[in-house]
Protein backbone atom coordinates (compact mmCIF):
# COMPACT_ATOMS: atom_id res chain seq x y z
CA UNK A 1 0.00 0.00 0.00
CA UNK A 2 2.95 2.21 1.14
CA UNK A 3 4.28 2.32 -3.07
CA UNK A 4 0.82 2.06 -4.06
CA UNK A 5 0.43 5.88 -2.12
CA UNK A 6 3.73 6.95 -3.19
CA UNK A 7 3.20 5.86 -7.13
CA UNK A 8 -0.03 7.28 -7.38
CA UNK A 9 -0.63 10.18 -5.09
CA UNK A 10 3.03 10.97 -4.39
CA UNK A 11 2.86 11.35 -1.05
CA UNK A 12 5.48 9.59 1.86
CA UNK A 13 3.66 7.27 4.51
CA UNK A 14 4.78 7.45 7.84
CA UNK A 15 3.32 5.04 10.39
CA UNK A 16 4.37 5.19 14.19
CA UNK A 17 3.21 4.04 17.55
CA UNK A 18 0.18 5.79 18.94
CA UNK A 19 -2.23 5.40 21.55
CA UNK A 20 -3.81 1.58 21.73
CA UNK A 21 -6.82 0.76 19.28
CA UNK A 22 -5.89 4.10 17.33
CA UNK A 23 -5.69 4.73 13.84
CA UNK A 24 -5.41 7.32 12.16
CA UNK A 25 -4.79 8.93 8.21
CA UNK A 26 -3.72 12.20 8.45
CA UNK A 27 -2.29 15.08 5.99
CA UNK A 28 -0.57 17.80 7.15
CA UNK A 29 -2.48 18.51 10.55
CA UNK A 30 -5.77 17.60 9.79
CA UNK A 31 -6.96 13.92 10.48
CA UNK A 32 -9.00 12.26 7.18
CA UNK A 33 -9.85 9.32 9.19
CA UNK A 34 -10.01 8.15 12.48
CA UNK A 35 -10.69 4.33 13.86
CA UNK A 36 -11.80 5.45 17.14
CA UNK A 37 -14.16 7.93 16.01
CA UNK A 38 -15.99 5.30 13.12
CA UNK A 39 -15.20 2.10 15.28
CA UNK A 40 -14.12 0.20 11.75
CA UNK A 41 -10.87 0.46 9.77
CA UNK A 42 -11.00 2.30 6.43
CA UNK A 43 -11.39 0.16 3.11
CA UNK A 44 -8.28 0.23 0.42
CA UNK A 45 -10.46 2.63 -1.95
CA UNK A 46 -11.79 4.85 0.77
CA UNK A 47 -8.30 5.81 1.81
CA UNK A 48 -7.32 6.30 -1.79
CA UNK A 49 -10.46 8.33 -2.12
CA UNK A 50 -9.03 10.74 1.28
CA UNK A 51 -6.01 11.55 -0.23
CA UNK A 52 -7.66 12.32 -3.62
Amino acid sequence: MRDQLRETFGVEVEIFGGRTGSFEIARGDGVLFSKLDLGRFPEDDEVRGLLD
